[in-house]
């Protein structure tokens, strides 16, 4: 999957059908997703956090910032990354060592 650019193929839209979805619920069940998905993922690296964020962003903005702020992480730095090709953002939230 690594070797895959989904930006390269601009008729392969990977984020279009979580975006529907999300836009296709109501505001109660798009706040339980927000509170669910940041409660689990809250254990995880930030550099995981900043991976989802940026595609649920992709997915819907409003998604992408709700999440974020739920996560307490920068909104700015989630719409840069969401910008980023597939092998950019690897590399832009590579775990620090």
């Amino acid at each position: 999957m690594d070797h895959y650019e989904p930006k390269d193929d601009k008729s392969d839209d990977n984020f279009i059908y979580a975006g529907d979805l999300y836009r296709l619920m109501s505001e109660s069940q798009k706040q339980a997703l927000i509170e669910n998905t940041a409660r689990n993922i809250d254990g995880v690296t930030k550099n995981v956090q900043l991976r989802h964020t940026a595609h649920c962003y992709n997915a819907d903005k409003n998604y992408g910032e709700r999440l974020a702020k739920a996560l307490n992480l920068d909104l700015n730095e989630t719409i840069e990354l969401s910008k980023l090709s597939h092998s950019e953002l690897m590399k832009a939230t590579r775990p620090s060592s």
